[in-house]
């Protein structure tokens, strides 16, 4: 054996010397031929043209031995392709390998390898459809390098190629570089190996390798594909996919697959990959997968498996799941048998996967949109074209849901169990948190918070047979328990269920969502639906058995039975009336028939026992009602409101607010499908009720009787009660055509008496009226379905007889007289109330009252005197408008002001305009004036016109603020009046009247003109005070001071007290302007006069008038007054004595009584003026008066003794003897003049009677002394 062993070695090594030297002979026998090239350059091109199949192009040349063998290398190459019109190749290098072997053994030129060098090519998919590289068919190219057959093998290279690849539906062009691509052709099989350097945007590398062999001759070539790829940029290769996928926006991957083909159909496949947050449009969340499958086919069919496969997103990663699939086929390659199975599917991850499939598959998913989880899926399908298919399905549910459609229903949440066959099948429910979409009935969907049972069918020659004993269903609104039955014959008629269901309800407004729309009448569905409000049911029973087809057993072919117990339930069985609050009710449905017959409810407050219920025939659903209910009449009262009786009384019951016990009973008829036509009769009783209507204080109280209403009528029977604590009757009725605005009416008649009237509204009236009338009311109900509907009216009409009225002219009226008053009062909204009405003939009202926090308050109006209408007022307040025959001020003051200090009359008059034909203000009447009066933002603003008075008043709205009462005057003449004038000033508190200021062009007492006046009166703690009044006329002025004051020595609480001085510079013109006959004429008079009285200003203070006056009168004379000729100044009684005089001292007098001085003083108490030295000196004579003027009663009793200067001579009758009564006058004398009495020349005189006609008799010396002790004149009282 060693030595076999060594022969061999020696061999060996014979041989490789003589191959290595035929080699250096080979090399440099080529060596030699290299120079000689070019003489052999077309030799070489056509040998290098049939050795590769392509003319070849070069500009250089060049050979070298490789260890392989001889080598051609051409330089700036073109390969060209015969007969393909520009399809070139163009390369740096073309070398052509040749196989030495041959070359050796053959002597022939034998290419083995081709090397291709920096080419560029271009890849693009031509106008007839086929493939192109630099313009040459790919096909073209296939078919000749594998018909290129030879002995040997020849490899072609080719090195760093750039591609250029032109996408044929977008023209997007993408380069990249072939590093390296080897092809090797051998007699009966060809290999591809190929490693592409991609872009960045494409990804890292691709290798691939493609075989093709054929193991028989003539046989199909069987090709084998394999390709790596590592890195791909997903989103770069989205252009090259078909156009029909989507876009891929992002995500990487690594795939590896491998394909065997024979013919044109592929055999067996594998494909291993990993893709990772792989995102494209129409995709939601990014996915990524990882997995083998494996696939294969035969002529028995076909079969594609996956192991290990997981699909990530982020919802999770799949756990490692495998499925297959398998299809069979017959001879002809029909599928005749299907098969699947999976361990695991999320359908909710498959869904992103949409985009990929055909768009046909993809809609039919989308349809149904399943989600959730599938696990042990298994699906066989068999005699799939037969008219007997037979399929088993087995299949375990998480959480599964599909959408629903028309034919249909959808769920969500369902978890459970599927298996079924041809025989039958069960269906396994354990679901939480499920719902199901059943949009053909229902128009929500249904949520069940657990869903539990066992569905059991099965198959045979009668039909299929569904059963189950107990499905459960739960969520937060129902439960039940049911047990069914479904017989589905075969031979196609009806169905026959056989139903049993207990259930409960816990909240019957959630539970009207389960009612069957599409089962339902329309009408019947939507009245339900209202119905249910609120409530709940503990148990319900459901009982279904027969036909479908017989359903609602008419003839009784079957059983339909509801049972259920209502519980604290609310139904609105109408939009019309108020719902009905249950307490208890049995509702039971028998086929088409609901009743009820034992329950228990309050309606509106009511209480109902056992009402009957009942709705005959649901296909025709008319529910009738027949209730007897107890309650107040307050809850009638919000019953009727809430109800069609409202609209009888013009939705106004509420403004009408009752207490009280009652009763009522209503009969209903609502036709559920014509809800217009329903009809309804109730009768309500009360005892002993109180009625009140908002914005009108006094009720009827004791109301008794009864009320009927329906929908066209309403009547009372025997309605009756009290009204201001007097008995009235009551009728209701319909109102006539002559009221189109209104539907009822009560009218109410009843006597009312000052006492009752006082009670009601207020103890004021109390004073003002008296006695007892009859009066005939009604209370009007507006008509709601009227085009002009009337407000809730009350009107009330009266002769008033037999009551007296005691307030001011003009509204004073006696008992026994008759004075029509009639009044409406207009509820227009709940705040808003008018009234019109008119007193006599001669006063109307339209007033306005709004109800505001502190209750309702007189807002606007118009009071119209004088027969004139009373208009609507468009500001605030009260406005006075029209004529009246007579108006004190002092009367309507008086009430004017609420007692308790609240707002009063005086206090809501916003303006007026009114001719007063008899004015009395503080003691003074004011004929023919025309009073116009508005307000400003603190005073009344009166203006007055008339004879006696044109100017402005500013009167101050409250007599408690600092604000000054104002008079500016034109002319303000003071008349003075008659009655009981008088005393309006005495019950005024001066503390309460504001300060004052009086300025007039024209300032007059009656006919005492004192010409213009300006004065001031400020307040005081006490009252009023005026530190200077002035009045200023052309013949004389007066200044001086005066006030009113409170004075609780005085019986009245109160004194006035004036201070001033008359200084006259025309004696006559004076007593003219101050209405007396003049009697002395003179040029210089002064009067200073400080008095007061008991009260205030007031036109009768002379009777009470106290004080002093002073008089003086310059240098002047007396003239003789007529009797009755006109008033005298009546103080001055000396001027009634001239006429006299000029009878018994015609020769003392005959040039004229004239005086030198007259003085006097005079004392004044209780109205009465003691004089004790009035005095006139005069040349002639010397007079002395004393005794009383009364200045109330107008009248003297006064005495006068005349003493004749030395020179004069007294008349005899004058003479006096002497005595006590003359010694008396001479000392009053000589006190008044002082100065003795000349002895024998004097004369006395007696004056008394009225001022306008005094009586001067002569008299003596004791008359003198009576007049003088009358006037306190002697000292001691002698």
């Amino acid at each position: 054996m060693k030595q076999l062993f060594t022969r061999l070695l020696k061999l060996l090594a014979y041989l490789a010397a003589a191959v290595v030297i035929l080699l250096a002979v080979a090399v440099g026998l080529f060596r030699l031929f290299l120079p000689r090239l070019p003489e052999y350059q077309d030799e070489i091109k056509s040998w290098a043209n049939a050795a590769i199949g392509m003319q070849v192009e070069f500009s250089g040349m060049n050979a070298r031995w490789r260890f392989s063998g001889p080598e051609l290398n051409f330089y700036n190459a073109e390969l060209l392709l015969p007969g393909e019109d520009g399809g070139r190749f163009a390369a740096d290098e073309v070398s052509i390998g040749v196989e030495l072997m041959r070359l050796l053994r053959d002597r022939r030129l034998v290419v083995d390898r081709v090397l291709v060098r920096d080419s560029a090519v271009d890849v693009h998919k031509g106008e007839d459809g086929k493939w192109r590289v630099q313009n040459i068919a790919l096909d073209t190219l296939a078919s000749r390098f594998a018909r290129e057959r030879s002995d040997g093998s020849v490899t072609v290279i080719a090195e760093d190629f750039d591609v250029s690849y032109t996408h044929p539906l977008n023209g997007q062009t993408v380069n990249f570089i072939v590093g390296s691509l080897r092809m090797t052709r051998m007699p009966e099989r060809i290999d591809i190996d190929t490693v592409l350097e991609l872009p960045a945007n494409l990804g890292d590398r691709l290798s691939a390798r493609i075989s093709g062999y054929t193991s028989v001759a003539d046989a199909p070539m069987i090709w084998n594909y394999s390709v790596d790829t590592r890195g791909l940029n997903l989103a770069g290769w989205s252009p090259f996919l078909p156009i029909t996928a989507p876009t891929v926006s992002s995500g990487t991957a690594d795939i590896s697959f491998s394909v065997e083909q024979v013919a044109s159909a592929p055999r067996n496949a594998v494909v291993e990959f990993d893709i990772r947050d792989m995102q494209s449009a129409g995709t939601v969340v990014p996915l990524g997968g990882a997995g083998r499958l494996e696939y294969q086919r035969d002529d028995a069919g076909w079969m594609l498996v996956a192991n290990d496969f997981q699909l990530r997103s982020e919802r999770g990663s799949w756990p490692a799941t495998s499925f297959n699939m398998q299809g069979g086929q017959d001879n002809d390659g029909t599928l005749t048998s299907f098969s699947a199975g999976a361990s695991y599917l999320n359908l909710d991850d498959l869904a992103e996967l949409l985009p990929w499939i055909p768009e046909t598959y993809a809609t039919q998913f989308r349809q149904y949109n399943p989600s959730g989880e599938i696990a042990n899926l298994t699906l066989s399908l068999a005699d799939l074209h037969s008219q007997s298919l037979r399929y088993d399905v087995a299949m375990e549910l998480t959480n599964a849901s599909f959408l629903a459609t028309e034919r249909w229903p959808g769920m969500s949440g369902f978890s459970g169990s599927l298996r079924a066959n041809r025989s039958g099948g069960r269906l396994e429910i354990n679901s939480t948190d499920m719902q199901l979409d059943l949009a053909r009935w229902l128009q929500n969907k249904v949520a069940l918070d657990s869903a539990q049972g066992t569905v059991i069918w099965r198959r045979n020659s009668r039909g299929i047979m569904v059963l189950s004993d107990s499905i459960q269903l739960r969520n937060q609104d129902l439960s039940s328990r049911s047990s069914v039955q479904l017989s589905l014959p075969a031979d196609g008629s009806s169905p026959v269920l056989d139903l049993e269901s207990r259930w409960s309800i816990s909240d019957l407004g959630a539970a009207r969502r389960y009612l069957p729309a599409s089962l339902i009448e329309p009408g019947l569905y939507r009245w339900l639906r209202s119905a249910l409000v609120a409530g709940n049911v503990p148990i319900g029973t459901t009982r279904f058995s027969g036909a479908l087809d017989k359903f609602p057993f008419d003839n009784g072919e079957g059983v339909f039975r509801i049972d259920a117990e209502l519980k604290d339930a609310t139904l609105r069985y109408s939009d019309l009336w108020p719902d009905a609050e249950i307490e208890s009710l049995d509702l039971v449905v028998d086929r088409t028939r609901l009743f009820s017959e034992n329950n228990t409810a309050v309606n509106a407050g009511n209480s109902v026992v056992d009402a009957r219920i009942e709705i005959a025939d649901l296909r025709d659903p008319v529910l009738t009602i027949d209730a007897f209910s107890t309650g107040t009449l307050g809850s009638i009262r919000q019953f009727a409101q809430r109800s069609p009786i409202s609209k009888i009384f013009g939705g106004h019951l509420q403004r009408v607010n009752v207490s009280g016990d009652a009763s009522f009973t209503l009969k209903l008829n609502y036709p559920i499908l014509r809800r217009d036509e329903y009809t309804f009769t109730t009768r309500v009783r009360s005892s002993d009720g109180t009625l009140r209507i908002d914005g009108f204080d006094p009720p009827i109280t004791g109301l008794n009787g009864a009320v009927s209403i329906s929908r066209d009528d309403i009547s009372a029977e025997s309605l009756f009660g009290n009204f201001l604590g007097e008995p009235i009757t009551i009728d209701l009725q319909r109102a006539g055509d002559e009221l189109p605005g209104y539907s009822v009416v009560a009218e109410i008649d009843g006597r009312a008496t000052s006492s009752g009237i006082s009670a009601a509204f207020g103890d004021a009236l109390a004073r003002v009226i008296d006695g007892t009338t009859n009066y005939h009311g009604s209370i009007r109900f507006p008509r709601s379905d009227s085009d002009a509907p009337g407000p809730l009216q009350i009107s009330v009409r009266s002769e008033l007889d037999g009551m007296s009225v005691e307030l001011p002219a003009p509204l004073t009226k006696v008992r026994n007289a008759t004075r029509a008053l009639s009044f409406t009062i207009d509820f227009l909204t709940a705040s808003r109330i008018e009234s019109a009405g008119r007193l006599g003939s001669d006063l109307q009202w339209s007033l306005a009252f709004i109800k505001n926090e502190m209750g309702w308050d007189f807002n606007r109006g118009v009071l119209a005197a004088g027969g004139i209408e009373a208009g609507t007022a468009e500001t605030r307040g009260l406005h006075i408008v029209g004529s009246i025959p007579e108006f004190r001020l002092h009367d309507w003051l008086a009430i004017g002001r609420d007692a308790a200090g609240g707002t009063g009359i005086a206090d809501r008059i916003r303006a007026a305009n009114v001719e007063v034909e008899a004015l009395h203000v503080l003691g003074q009447q004011f004929a023919s004036h025309r009073i116009e009066l508005d307000r400003s933002g603190t005073d009344w603003i009166v203006k007055i016109d008339g004879p006696q008075a044109i100017g402005t008043v500013n009167i101050p709205y409250s007599f408690s603020s600092d604000r000054i009462l104002t008079l500016e005057m034109q002319r303000l003449v003071l008349p003075g009046s008659e009655g009981d004038d008088a005393e309006a000033g005495i019950a005024t508190d001066p503390r309460t009247v504001p300060a004052l200021s009086i300025r007039a062009e024209e300032f007059a007492f009656g006919d005492r003109h004192l010409g213009k006046i300006d004065a001031e009166f400020v307040r005081t703690p006490d009252g009023l005070r005026a530190e200077r009044i002035h009045t200023e006329d052309p013949s004389f002025r007066i200044d001086g001071a005066a006030g009113w004051v409170v004075d609780t020595s005085e019986p009245s609480g109160q004194r006035t007290w004036v201070r001033a001085t008359l200084k006259s510079t025309d004696i006559a013109a004076t007593m003219q302007r101050l209405s007396s006959q003049p009697g002395i004429d003179g040029d210089d008079m002064e009067i200073a006069f400080d008095v007061s009285w008991s009260g205030g200003p007031r036109q009768d203070f002379v009777s009470a008038l106290d004080g002093a006056v002073t008089v003086r009168f310059g240098t002047g004379r007396l003239d003789e007054v007529e009797p009755g000729a006109g008033r005298m100044f009546g103080l001055m009684s000396v001027v009634a004595l001239p006429r006299r005089l000029a009878l018994d001292f015609r020769d003392v007098l005959d040039k004229g009584f004239l005086f030198d001085e007259i003085t006097g003083t005079f004392n004044l108490v209780d109205g009465d003026a003691f004089t004790c030295d009035l005095s006139l000196k005069g040349p002639a004579a010397d007079i002395g008066i004393v005794g009383r003027a009364g200045l109330f009663e107008q009248d003297y009793t006064q005495a006068a003794i005349v003493s004749a200067n030395v020179g004069n001579t007294l008349p005899v009758v004058g003479a006096v003897v002497a005595g006590p009564q003359v010694a008396a006058a001479l000392l009053i004398f000589s006190q008044i003049f002082k100065k003795p009495l000349q002895e024998m020349g004097q004369v006395y005189y007696a004056i008394d009677g009225s001022w306008d006609e005094p009586e001067v008799d002569s008299t003596n010396a004791a008359r003198f002394a009576e007049a003088s002790k009358l006037a306190a004149c002697l000292p001691n009282g002698r």
